[in-house]
C-alpha cells in the first residue's frame, strides 16, 4: 500500500464559515451553485454573496426567534439539533440552510422528504430524530406545500416521529447591521449529523465533528487538486456522503461553482451531466457507476459531447466490484471524445469513516494507479498459470487509489482466545464462510436468498385497519359478531372431545381472568404475568385475560411432576428473566409448587405472588384496556434450545397482527377450514397458533398426543390441515396399525412439520417442512427447472427484446445494432433467419411486438417513436410511426388496444380513434416508484402484469367505473425475489405462468396458486452471462420459452415441473 503525502495551499480559508465570508465579500457575484430544471436548462443560480446573506438571515432567525411552541419565548441555542427537509431538486435552499446552521452553531440533521404517512415507518427516520432531540424542521415553501396535511392545514404527525415545528427558510427579514455570527466553536463540537443505513435496514446517525469535517475537506482538496473558480457537475445526493462532501462542503471551501443535476432529469435524459460538462467546460464530475452505465445507453446524444475539459471523473461507488465494468466501458467509449484515462478516479468511503481512499487524477509514473489484475499464478506460487487477462482463473480488481492523508488503514486478524488451539496448529488456515462470501463477491457471483411476497400495507386511518390493530379487540368483535362459532376443540388420548371453546365463551372467561388480576393480583398496566398452565383452553383464556387489562403475558411450560429437579429451575429462570410480578396458574399447579419436593428445589417464599385461576370473580370487566399504539409490547416469547440456551423476544401488537396475516396467506387458512395441532403452545409458531390464530380461523387442537393426532385426522374428515412436531415421525411404525383400524388420510391437504433445528429423522416427501426461529432465516426449496434446447447468434451487441408470432414458428428480435431480425423454426427443429429490418430508427430499438390479429409488427426505440410494419409473405411494408413512449409496447389479446410504458413510472393504454387515422391515450396506470420496463396481458385481457426498475411485479385488473368507462386497479405486488431491475415479464396464455427477466442474470417463473397469489416455482441461475433483457412464452407450445440478454444470445428453453 502506497501512502501519498501532499501539500495544502496556504491560501485556503481556515474554516467553512471563513470561506463563505471571504468569497461572499471579495467575489460576491461568483456563482456557488446552479440547479437545472426538468428541461435541462439552468434554473436557479446561487452566488457567494447571496449565500453569505441568506445564511446570516437563517442563523439570526434561529437564534433570535421562538420557533417551537413548547419552549415558549425561548429560542434555539448553539448545540441544538435541527432537521433539514429539502427535496433532491432544491440544493440551493439546502446549502443556505446548512450554512445558516453552521453560522449559528446549531447541528443540522439532513433527512429525506416524506411524501406519505406510511413512508415514515419504513424509513425509520423518526427514531433518529427522536434520539437527537429534534423539535424544529427547516424546509422550503414548495416542499412544505407537498407534505401531507390534516384537515386543519397542519403537517400530519408521521408515524414514529417526534412532534416537529416546520419553519420555512425563505423570505426572511433583514438582520441588524451590528449583528455578528456566534464565535467559532471548538473543533470537537458536532458540525452535522448524517444518517446511515445499517446492513439490517436500521437507520443510524453519524455525528461528524467540526475538526473531522474540515480535515476531510482539506484532504479532498489536496487529493483532487481543487482550485478556486472551477466548474463541477454533481449527480449525487447533495445531503449525504460523497455528494455532501464534494458538492456542498469542499466546493465552498475552494470557491468552486457546482452544477447540480436532479435525478428526475437523469431519468429523462441520462446524458444531461455530460452535456453540462461540454457546455460549461467543467473540469470535475461527481457520479456513480450507474450514471456511467446509463450514459453509455444514451447513444443519441454522444455526437455533441466533448469531455476534453474533464480532469477528474469521481466515481463514488468505486469500492463496489460491479463498478469496474462500468468504468472500463465508459472509458473505451468516451476516450475518443477527449476523456483521459487518468481522469477516471474511483473512491472508497462510508458515512462513518468519511473518504478512505481516492485515485488521484493526472498521476503518472510510480504513483500511477489504475485497473489492476491479480495473478493467480503469483498467489499460488506458480501452480496456477493464467493464459490471458480475462480468463476465469484471474481476478480483476478495481483500484480505489491511495489512502487519504491523515487516514490509517490496517489489516485486522482475529487472534485466538486464551487456551484456544487452532485445528491445524496455526500452520494451515481454514477457508471459512466469510472467505467464501468475499470470494463470490469479488468474482461477481450473487448470493442466494429467499423472501416471501409483500403483504401490502393497510391504510392506518381506515376503520378496517384500526379494528385489526389489537388481537384483544378482534376477539371482542368476534364475540359479538360470531358468538357461537367454535374455535377450539380439545381431545383426549382416545380421541374423545373433552372441551370446546366458542368466541363468546373465550371472551367471557378472559374478562373474569382480567377481573381476577385486577382485584386479587393488583397488577398495573405493563406488568409481566407468568402463565403456568398445561396445554389447553385455560392457557388461551389466561393469555387474553392479561391482554384485556394491559398486562404482558409470558407463557411458560409447567414443571414435570416426576422431574422437578430439572424442570422447575428452568421455570424459575424464565420468571426471573422476564421480571414477572405474578404467576397465574391453576389449583393443581399451586399444590405442586407448594409441595415438599418442589420446596427442596426452589423455596416457595422466593416465588412472586402465585394466583389461582380457579378462584375467579363472576362480575364483568368494567373497562377493557386498549394500548395507545400498536407498537407497544403485546407478549414475551421465551424458548429453551436443545443446548440449554434461553432466548426471548418481544412481540408488539403490530408484529402479532402482521404474523397472523402472513400465516393466513402462506398456509391458506380460510375461516371454514379445520386444523389439527400437535405443537408446543408456549413459544414460537405453536404459541401463535394456539393463542393468537384463534381469531382468524377455526382450529382443532390435540394435547401432545401423537398417535391420537392420527386418530383425529382419520376420524374427522373436516380436518384438512395438520401442524405437528417432528417427533410425529417416530410414529411411522404405527401406520399399519392405523390402516387396520381404517384410519385413512386421503382427505389430508396440508401436513406441515414445524422444526427449529435440523430434524434427526428422515422427512417423508409427502410432508412439508417449516422452519422457524427467533432470528431471521431464509428457506430454500427445490422447484421446477428450465432446459436449454437452442442458442441463436446473429446480433452484434446486446439483444434487447424478442417476441413470438401467433403461429409459434416465427420469432422477432431487436438489439443494440438498431436492426430487427425475424427467425423461423423449421420442421427439423432448426432455425432460419428470414428477414432483417434496418434504417427505420435513429437509436437502439428497445421492443418488438406482434399484433394478435394479423402480421403487424410494432417496434419502439430510444428515439421515442413506435413504428408499425406489415409482413406479407416475408415482405416488409412500413405503416406508420407513433410519438410518445420508448420502453415497452404490447397488444391487447382481443381488442385493438396498445399498452406501453416508459421512464415516467407509468403505463399508458392507446386505442385507435373512430376515424382509423390516429391512436389516442385512454388510460394511465401509476403505482411503480421507478421505470416500468415491461408489461403483459393475460389470456383474457382483463389482467395486466408490469415489472419495474424498483424490483417489483404488479398485477392489474380491468373494471368499469360508474360512467361505464374502463379503468384499471392494482391487485397485488410481488417483491423481494429479485436482486436487480426486472427488465421484462410475460404472462403465458396457455399455462398462466408468469416469467421475468432480471438484471441479476436469472430467469424466474411464477404460478398463480389461488386468487392471484403468485408463488415462485422456478429460478434459472445465470441463464445468461450478462443481464437478461427479455423473455417470451411460445403462444402455441406450452412450456417453450425464449430469452435474450446482454451477452448477444437468444436462447430457447423448455420448462419442466
Amino acid at each position: 500500500m502506497i501512502f501519498i503525502i501532499g501539500y495544502l495551499s496556504s491560501g485556503l480559508p481556515r474554516s467553512l464559515e471563513a470561506a463563505i465570508q471571504r468569497y461572499g465579500s471579495a467575489t460576491y457575484k461568483a456563482p456557488a451553485g446552479t440547479v437545472l430544471d426538468p428541461n435541462g436548462k439552468l434554473f436557479v443560480t446561487l452566488t457567494y454573496g447571496k449565500l453569505l446573506s441568506r445564511s446570516y438571515k437563517i442563523a439570526y432567525t434561529l437564534l433570535n426567534r421562538a420557533l417551537t411552541r413548547t419552549v415558549g419565548e425561548c429560542c434555539l441555542k448553539p448545540g441544538d439539533r435541527i432537521a433539514l427537509v429539502y427535496p433532491n431538486n432544491d440544493p440551493i435552499s439546502f446549502m443556505c440552510a446548512f450554512y445558516g446552521c453552521l453560522q449559528a452553531g446549531i447541528v443540522p440533521v439532513p433527512i429525506e422528504v416524506l411524501l406519505t404517512r406510511r413512508d415514515a415507518g419504513s424509513q425509520q427516520i423518526g427514531f433518529l430524530l427522536g434520539s437527537c432531540g429534534v423539535q424544529v424542521a427547516l424546509t422550503s415553501e414548495a416542499c412544505l406545500k407537498g407534505l401531507p396535511k390534516t384537515t386543519a392545514g397542519d403537517v400530519v404527525a408521521f408515524k414514529g416521529w417526534p412532534k416537529l415545528h416546520w419553519f420555512v427558510t425563505e423570505h426572511l427579514g433583514k438582520i441588524p447591521k451590528d449583528w455578528m455570527p456566534q464565535p467559532r466553536l471548538t473543533d470537537e463540537t458536532p458540525a452535522y449529523i448524517e444518517y446511515s443505513t445499517d446492513k439490517d435496514g436500521s437507520v443510524m446517525g453519524v455525528t461528524v465533528t467540526r475538526s473531522a469535517m474540515l480535515e476531510n475537506c482539506r484532504s479532498l482538496t489536496m487529493a483532487c487538486g481543487y482550485t478556486e473558480g472551477e466548474n463541477a457537475v454533481c449527480v449525487l445526493d447533495f445531503k449525504r456522503e460523497v455528494g455532501l462532501w464534494h458538492s456542498t462542503l469542499t466546493s465552498i471551501l475552494n470557491g468552486m461553482h457546482v452544477i447540480f443535476i436532479p435525478y428526475a432529469l437523469m431519468k429523462v435524459n441520462p446524458a444531461s451531466w455530460m452535456q453540462m460538462i461540454t457546455k460549461h467546460r467543467a473540469s470535475v464530475a461527481v457520479v456513480k457507476s450507474r450514471d456511467l452505465h446509463w450514459g453509455l445507453l444514451a447513444t443519441k446524444d454522444h455526437k455533441d459531447i466533448s469531455l476534453a475539459s474533464l480532469r477528474l471523473l469521481l466515481v463514488a461507488d468505486g469500492a463496489n466490484p460491479w463498478s469496474l465494468s462500468s468504468c472500463d466501458q465508459f472509458l473505451s467509449v468516451f476516450q475518443p471524445k477527449g476523456l483521459r484515462p487518468d481522469a477516471v478516479c474511483p473512491c472508497a468511503s462510508s458515512s462513518e469513516a468519511l473518504t478512505v481512499s481516492v485515485r488521484r487524477p493526472g498521476r503518472a509514473g510510480v504513483n500511477a494507479t489504475g485497473r489492476g489484475v491479480l495473478s493467480m499464478s503469483g498467489l499460488s506460487y506458480g501452480v496456477v498459470r493464467v493464459d490471458q487477462e480475462n480468463s476465469l482463473t484471474s481476478l480483476t480488481l478495481q483500484d480505489c487509489g491511495q489512502v487519504m492523508p491523515g487516514s490509517v488503514v490496517v489489516v485486522v486478524k482475529m487472534l485466538l482466545k486464551p487456551r484456544e488451539i487452532h485445528s491445524a496448529g496455526d500452520s494451515v488456515s481454514d477457508v471459512g464462510p466469510a472467505s467464501v462470501m468475499v470470494g463470490n463477491i469479488v468474482q461477481g457471483n450473487r448470493l442466494a436468498s429467499a423472501q416471501g411476497r409483500d403483504l401490502g400495507v393497510l391504510d392506518e386511518d381506515s376503520d378496517n385497519a384500526k379494528k385489526y390493530q389489537f388481537i384483544s379487540e378482534i376477539l371482542r368483535w368476534r364475540a359479538m359478531s360470531t358468538s357461537d362459532h367454535v374455535i377450539f376443540t380439545l381431545l383426549n388420548a382416545k380421541g374423545v372431545v373433552t372441551t370446546s371453546l366458542s368466541c363468546s365463551q373465550l371472551h367471557k372467561k378472559a374478562e373474569k381472568i382480567g377481573n381476577l388480576l385486577l382485584d386479587k393480583g393488583r397488577i398495573n398496566t405493563g406488568d409481566h404475568v407468568a402463565l403456568l398452565f398445561p396445554p389447553g383452553t385455560d392457557l388461551i383464556c389466561a393469555f387474553y385475560g392479561c391482554l384485556y387489562v394491559g398486562a404482558v403475558p409470558v407463557t411458560i411450560r409447567p414443571p414435570h411432576p416426576q422431574n422437578l429437579q430439572t424442570t422447575l429451575p428452568t421455570v424459575r429462570m424464565i420468571v426471573d428473566v422476564s421480571k414477572s410480578v405474578l404467576v397465574l396458574t391453576n389449583q393443581n399447579m399451586v399444590r405442586l409448587l407448594k409441595s415438599k419436593e418442589a420446596n427442596n428445589v426452589v423455596e416457595i417464599k422466593s416465588w412472586p405472588t402465585i394466583l389461582d385461576m380457579d378462584d375467579m370473580p363472576k362480575k364483568k370487566l368494567p373497562v377493557m384496556y386498549r394500548a395507545p399504539t400498536a407498537e407497544m409490547l403485546a407478549y414475551l416469547d421465551f424458548s429453551v434450545s436443545t443446548t440449554g440456551m434461553l432466548a426471548g423476544i418481544k412481540m408488539s401488537h403490530a408484529a402479532v397482527t402482521s404474523l397472523c396475516r402472513a400465516m393466513k396467506l402462506a398456509c391458506e387458512l380460510y375461516p371454514s377450514r379445520h386444523i389439527a395441532l400437535c405443537l408446543d403452545p408456549y413459544s414460537g409458531l405453536g404459541l401463535n397458533f394456539f393463542s393468537i390464530r384463534v381469531l382468524h380461523r377455526r382450529i382443532q387442537t390435540c394435547q401432545y398426543i401423537f398417535l391420537p393426532v392420527m386418530t383425529l385426522v382419520g376420524r374427522v374428515p373436516k380436518v384438512t390441515c395438520c401442524f405437528c412436531l417432528y417427533f410425529f415421525f417416530f410414529l411411522c411404525s404405527s401406520v399399519r396399525k392405523l390402516v387396520g383400524k381404517r384410519k385413512e388420510q386421503n382427505h389430508q391437504r396440508i401436513c406441515i412439520c414445524m422444526v427449529m433445528e435440523k430434524p434427526s429423522v428422515v422427512i417423508s416427501r409427502v410432508m412439508s417442512l417449516g422452519f422457524g426461529c427467533h432470528k431471521c432465516k431464509h428457506l430454500y426449496i427445490t422447484m421446477g427447472k428450465l432446459k436449454l434446447i437452442k442458442c441463436l447468434h446473429d446480433h452484434r451487441g446486446k439483444v434487447w427484446n424478442i417476441c413470438w408470432h401467433n403461429d409459434g414458428k416465427k420469432l422477432a428480435s431487436c438489439g443494440e445494432d438498431k436492426k430487427i431480425r425475424i427467425w423461423q423454426k423449421e420442421n427439423n427443429n432448426s432455425w432460419l433467419l428470414i428477414n432483417t429490418i434496418s434504417n427505420k430508427h435513429s437509436r437502439t430499438i428497445r421492443q418488438v411486438s406482434w399484433s394478435p390479429y394479423d402480421d403487424i409488427l410494432a417496434a419502439c426505440s430510444f428515439d421515442s417513436t413506435v413504428s408499425l410494419y406489415k409482413i406479407i409473405k416475408n415482405n416488409i411494408k412500413f405503416i406508420t410511426k407513433l410519438e410518445g413512449h420508448e420502453s415497452e409496447v404490447k397488444w391487447h389479446p382481443h381488442e385493438n388496444i396498445l399498452a406501453s410504458s416508459s421512464y415516467d413510472n407509468t403505463v399508458k393504454l392507446f386505442m385507435e380513434d373512430p376515424t382509423g387515422v390516429d391512436w389516442i391515450c385512454t388510460t394511465t396506470l401509476s403505482s411503480h416508484t421507478s421505470t416500468v420496463w415491461s408489461l403483459s396481458f393475460d389470456k383474457t385481457g382483463k389482467y395486466l402484469v408490469t415489472c419495474s426498475d424498483d424490483k417489483t411485479i404488479k398485477i392489474w385488473q380491468e373494471y368499469k367505473n360508474n360512467n361505464n368507462e374502463l379503468n384499471w386497479n392494482c391487485l397485488t405486488t410481488i417483491n423481494g425475489d429479485h436482486d436487480g431491475p426486472i427488465y421484462d415479464v410475460d404472462w403465458c396464455k396457455n399455462t398462466g405462468l408468469i416469467v421475468t427477466a432480471c438484471g441479476d442474470n436469472n430467469i424466474r417463473i411464477y404460478k398463480d396458486i389461488d386468487c392471484h397469489n403468485f408463488n415462485l416455482i422456478c429460478c434459472e441461475i445465470n441463464a445468461h452471462k450478462l443481464d437478461v433483457n427479455s423473455v417470451c412464452w411460445n403462444p402455441n407450445e406450452s412450456g417453450l420459452l425464449a430469452s435474450a440478454g446482454d451477452d448477444g444470445n437468444i436462447k430457447i428453453w423448455r420448462y419442466y415441473d
